[in-house]
């Protein structure tokens, strides 16, 4: 009966191990991916929200100069 013996079973141990760490390091990049796109998405909407607060303040100045002043 042959058999992998000694060298065999490192051999695989190892291929398992490296497929191991190379699924785990995978999962965490994609993990930080999704967490800058969501963190992006949400200063997008920051910014969004502020130019559009900006655009919609008017000063009474620009509307009327000649009103009175408060």
């Amino acid at each position: 009966m042959v058999t992998p013996g000694p060298l065999g079973f490192a051999a695989i141990a190892f291929i398992g191990v490296a497929v191991f760490l190379l699924v785990w390091d995978m999962l965490r990049r994609i993990r930080r991916g999704r967490y800058r796109e969501e963190v992006n998405a949400e200063l997008d909407a920051e910014e969004q929200a502020r130019a559009a607060r900006a655009a919609s303040e008017t000063d009474d100045e620009d509307i009327d100069p000649a009103a009175p002043r408060s």
